[in-house]
């Protein structure tokens, strides 16, 4: 914002940044609920199904062309699931549940994400999002809010730090390809 000024922030698209906050809150929860109620190992990797969720999705929605060797290895990641959930050996467990509705919530954000940047700069949507989603955050975290010691806040903004910059790589990568 510094280089480009308030001026890169004009949109005539803001319901989509909020509608794409909204979304990626959902998801969030889910995510980080699922870890306290999965073990890590399966939490994560049925976070992992955002990809192929994406590449559905990719398809479905945006008509983008998918090609023979990404629809073998989405539908060989899609056979791991289904060996991680073990369904009709077990219920599907609240966990589960939500980790994989998580991930296809981060999907659909990154069909979002996609589509504004076909129409809006990466600064922009970075911005928003943070401009929307920290005060959407809030209220779900205040009841767990804890200050981090002297020592922790190199980490934290380290993280913000980091976070914004992977997350400018990741919305220019989208503007640049499939």
């Amino acid at each position: 914002l510094a280089r480009h000024g308030l001026g890169s922030l004009r949109t005539g698209r803001f319901g989509w940044f909020t509608l794409r906050a909204v979304i990626s809150l959902i998801s969030m929860l889910c995510g980080f609920t699922s870890l306290a109620m999965l073990p890590f190992a399966d939490a994560i990797s049925l976070s992992f199904t955002a990809p192929l969720f994406a590449t559905l999705l990719a398809a479905t929605v945006l008509k983008e062309q998918v090609r023979f060797r990404r629809w073998s290895a989405t539908i060989a990641g899609f056979i791991g699931v289904l060996i991680i959930m073990r369904p009709g050996v077990s219920s599907f467990s609240l966990g589960e549940i939500l980790a994989v509705t998580g991930a296809f919530l981060s999907a659909v954000v990154s069909m979002i994400v996609k589509d504004l940047s076909r129409t809006e700069g990466s600064q922009a949507i970075v911005t928003y999002m943070v401009l929307l989603l920290t005060p959407m955050s809030l209220v779900p975290a205040l009841p767990y809010w804890s200050w981090p010691s002297l020592a922790g806040w190199p980490f934290v903004i380290g993280m913000g730090l980091f976070g914004t910059l992977g997350h400018l790589c990741w919305v220019r990568g989208f503007a640049l390809a499939d």
